[in-house]
């Protein structure tokens, strides 16, 4: 039922893009909340900056729902550049720039690395690297598959292939 031959190898190689993808989005939200409460502890809570690491974790939350699949068909009827219709491009531009949103604010005072501590520092520093490469390649997997395949998209191979191995009556 699992057998490589079924599946194939873009089926295999998506959802080992989609997990690293679930984690670097958990480490956004993670960096995101260190970010927070280190500007409410060293700084007088500048509120706007407060407000951007909340809203950078809810997006990364917002795609890691996307990703996970709970509520297929109402991101296909709000959100149809993140259903199973679509490509891998806009999770992948989303995922670049809360990358650079992350290492963006390792330059600022209160999440320098002297006032988050190098532990801290690593984390956030690691989010947005990783943001920044699951994100570039989300956006070259679908190229390549986009080339080798027949499929309009990468979802949908993961669709095609998942209904033809789970749904064989054979």
């Amino acid at each position: 039922m699992f057998s490589e031959t079924k599946m194939g190898p873009g089926y295999i190689t998506l959802n080992i893009l989609r997990v690293c993808n679930i984690i670097s989005l958990l480490l956004i939200v993670v960096a995101s909340w260190i970010m927070l409460v280190m500007t409410v502890k060293t700084s007088n809570f500048f509120f706007f900056d407060g407000a951007g690491h909340f809203i950078t974790s809810s997006i990364a939350i917002f795609l890691i729902v996307s990703e996970v699949g709970v509520f297929k068909k109402w991101f296909a009827r709000h959100w149809p550049v993140l259903s199973n219709e679509s490509g891998f491009v806009f999770l992948g531009l989303g995922m670049i720039s809360l990358g650079c949103n992350d290492l963006g604010n390792l330059n600022k005072l209160a999440t320098n690395q002297q006032n988050l501590g190098l532990p801290m520092w690593r984390v956030v520093i690691a989010s947005g690297i990783l943001s920044l490469i699951f994100g570039l390649f989300n956006i070259i997997a679908v190229c390549i598959l986009r080339f080798f395949t027949c499929c309009a998209t990468t979802r949908s191979l993961i669709m095609v292939v998942s209904t033809y191995v789970f749904c064989d009556s054979k």
